[in-house]
Protein backbone atom coordinates (compact mmCIF):
# COMPACT_ATOMS: atom_id res chain seq x y z
CA UNK A 1 0.00 0.00 0.00
CA UNK A 2 1.33 3.48 -0.98
CA UNK A 3 1.66 6.30 1.53
CA UNK A 4 0.72 9.62 1.20
CA UNK A 5 2.99 12.14 1.41
CA UNK A 6 2.41 15.46 3.88
CA UNK A 7 1.92 17.32 1.20
CA UNK A 8 -0.96 15.15 0.29
CA UNK A 9 -2.65 14.76 4.01
CA UNK A 10 -2.41 18.40 4.06
CA UNK A 11 -4.15 19.35 1.00
CA UNK A 12 -6.42 16.71 1.89
CA UNK A 13 -6.79 18.34 5.17
CA UNK A 14 -7.38 21.92 3.99
CA UNK A 15 -9.68 21.04 0.61
CA UNK A 16 -11.74 18.00 1.18
CA UNK A 17 -14.85 18.07 3.42
CA UNK A 18 -15.75 14.82 5.59
CA UNK A 19 -17.14 12.15 3.83
CA UNK A 20 -17.75 8.46 3.58
CA UNK A 21 -13.97 8.17 2.31
CA UNK A 22 -12.13 11.06 4.12
CA UNK A 23 -12.29 12.01 7.98
CA UNK A 24 -10.16 14.15 9.86
CA UNK A 25 -9.81 14.11 14.00
CA UNK A 26 -7.95 16.15 16.44
CA UNK A 27 -6.22 13.55 17.99
CA UNK A 28 -5.34 9.95 18.04
CA UNK A 29 -7.11 8.20 20.69
CA UNK A 30 -4.54 4.89 22.19
CA UNK A 31 -6.96 2.03 22.42
CA UNK A 32 -6.57 1.48 26.28
CA UNK A 33 -9.53 0.34 27.07
CA UNK A 34 -12.58 -1.54 25.74
CA UNK A 35 -14.33 1.52 24.92
CA UNK A 36 -11.70 2.63 22.72
CA UNK A 37 -10.69 0.01 21.24
CA UNK A 38 -14.60 -0.40 20.34
CA UNK A 39 -14.00 3.05 18.63
CA UNK A 40 -11.19 1.96 16.34
CA UNK A 41 -13.02 -0.69 15.51
CA UNK A 42 -16.04 0.91 14.61
CA UNK A 43 -14.15 3.76 12.74
CA UNK A 44 -12.32 1.00 10.62
CA UNK A 45 -15.58 -0.61 10.14
CA UNK A 46 -17.45 2.42 8.45
CA UNK A 47 -14.65 3.19 6.51
CA UNK A 48 -14.52 -0.58 5.31
CA UNK A 49 -18.18 -0.47 4.23
CA UNK A 50 -18.35 2.73 2.44
CA UNK A 51 -15.40 2.42 0.43
CA UNK A 52 -15.16 0.41 -2.80
CA UNK A 53 -13.29 2.17 -5.52
CA UNK A 54 -10.69 4.11 -3.45
CA UNK A 55 -8.93 3.98 -0.25
CA UNK A 56 -10.51 5.72 3.06
CA UNK A 57 -8.32 8.02 4.81
CA UNK A 58 -8.53 9.03 9.03
CA UNK A 59 -6.20 12.16 9.85
CA UNK A 60 -5.54 12.70 13.27
CA UNK A 61 -4.01 15.26 14.76
CA UNK A 62 -6.15 17.80 12.30
CA UNK A 63 -8.39 20.12 12.47
CA UNK A 64 -9.11 22.56 9.15
CA UNK A 65 -11.39 24.83 11.50
CA UNK A 66 -7.85 26.37 12.23
CA UNK A 67 -5.53 28.68 10.65
CA UNK A 68 -3.08 26.39 10.94
CA UNK A 69 -4.97 23.10 10.62
CA UNK A 70 -1.92 20.19 11.88
CA UNK A 71 -2.60 20.25 15.64
CA UNK A 72 -0.71 17.20 16.25
CA UNK A 73 -1.08 13.96 18.16
CA UNK A 74 -0.11 13.72 21.42
CA UNK A 75 0.73 10.13 21.04
CA UNK A 76 2.55 8.13 18.72
CA UNK A 77 1.10 4.29 18.42
CA UNK A 78 2.33 1.69 16.08
CA UNK A 79 0.64 0.29 12.88
CA UNK A 80 1.21 -3.51 13.69
CA UNK A 81 -0.50 -3.13 17.52
CA UNK A 82 -3.69 -1.66 15.63
CA UNK A 83 -3.33 -4.81 12.77
CA UNK A 84 -3.74 -7.06 15.96
CA UNK A 85 -6.09 -4.79 17.84
CA UNK A 86 -7.91 -5.52 14.38
CA UNK A 87 -7.39 -9.51 14.03
CA UNK A 88 -10.35 -11.31 14.54
CA UNK A 89 -12.55 -8.48 15.09
CA UNK A 90 -14.21 -7.61 11.71
CA UNK A 91 -15.35 -10.17 9.03
CA UNK A 92 -13.95 -9.81 6.51
CA UNK A 93 -10.82 -8.13 7.98
CA UNK A 94 -10.29 -5.05 6.20
CA UNK A 95 -6.67 -4.20 4.92
CA UNK A 96 -5.43 -0.90 6.36
CA UNK A 97 -2.41 0.91 7.02
CA UNK A 98 -1.25 3.39 10.15
CA UNK A 99 1.82 5.59 9.27
CA UNK A 100 2.83 8.78 10.61
CA UNK A 101 4.24 12.00 9.28
CA UNK A 102 6.22 14.45 10.95
CA UNK A 103 5.39 18.69 10.00
CA UNK A 104 7.34 20.76 11.57
CA UNK A 105 7.42 19.80 15.40
CA UNK A 106 3.67 18.12 14.85
CA UNK A 107 3.15 14.54 13.77
CA UNK A 108 -0.44 13.36 11.92
CA UNK A 109 -1.55 10.30 11.82
CA UNK A 110 -2.89 8.84 9.16
CA UNK A 111 -4.67 5.43 8.65
CA UNK A 112 -5.79 4.29 5.03
CA UNK A 113 -8.15 1.65 4.58
CA UNK A 114 -8.00 -0.48 1.07
CA UNK A 115 -10.78 -0.44 -1.06
CA UNK A 116 -12.78 -3.59 -1.49
CA UNK A 117 -15.79 -5.35 -2.74
CA UNK A 118 -16.12 -8.07 -0.24
CA UNK A 119 -18.45 -6.55 1.94
CA UNK A 120 -20.30 -6.13 4.56
CA UNK A 121 -17.72 -6.16 7.39
CA UNK A 122 -19.39 -7.28 10.50
CA UNK A 123 -18.12 -6.82 14.06
CA UNK A 124 -17.21 -10.42 15.30
CA UNK A 125 -16.83 -9.36 19.25
CA UNK A 126 -18.89 -7.43 21.65
CA UNK A 127 -15.86 -4.22 22.56
CA UNK A 128 -17.03 -1.41 24.38
CA UNK A 129 -20.20 -0.52 22.58
CA UNK A 130 -19.83 -2.35 19.76
CA UNK A 131 -21.90 -5.35 19.54
CA UNK A 132 -21.12 -8.69 17.41
CA UNK A 133 -23.27 -9.17 14.65
CA UNK A 134 -22.87 -5.08 13.91
CA UNK A 135 -22.40 -3.51 10.77
CA UNK A 136 -21.36 0.17 10.28
CA UNK A 137 -21.36 2.30 7.59
CA UNK A 138 -20.02 6.16 7.29
CA UNK A 139 -23.03 7.42 5.49
CA UNK A 140 -25.09 6.23 8.76
CA UNK A 141 -24.79 7.11 12.48
CA UNK A 142 -26.17 4.14 13.75
CA UNK A 143 -24.91 0.81 13.53
CA UNK A 144 -27.65 -1.76 12.12
CA UNK A 145 -27.38 -5.97 12.25
CA UNK A 146 -26.49 -8.26 9.99
CA UNK A 147 -29.55 -8.67 7.60
CA UNK A 148 -31.51 -5.85 8.59
CA UNK A 149 -31.71 -2.04 7.45
CA UNK A 150 -29.84 1.61 9.57
CA UNK A 151 -32.17 2.26 12.42
CA UNK A 152 -34.58 5.52 11.29
CA UNK A 153 -35.43 7.39 14.66
CA UNK A 154 -38.67 7.60 15.66
CA UNK A 155 -40.06 11.30 16.41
Amino acid sequence: MNTLTIDNVLELVTKTPEQAIFDWKTDFVIPSDDEKRGEFIKDLDAFANAIASTYGIIVYGADPRRPDPVVGITASYDDAKLQQLAKGKIDPRPEFLYYELLHGAKTLGVLQIKPTRQRPHIIQVDLGKVRKGQMYNCNCSRPWFCGSSPSVPSD
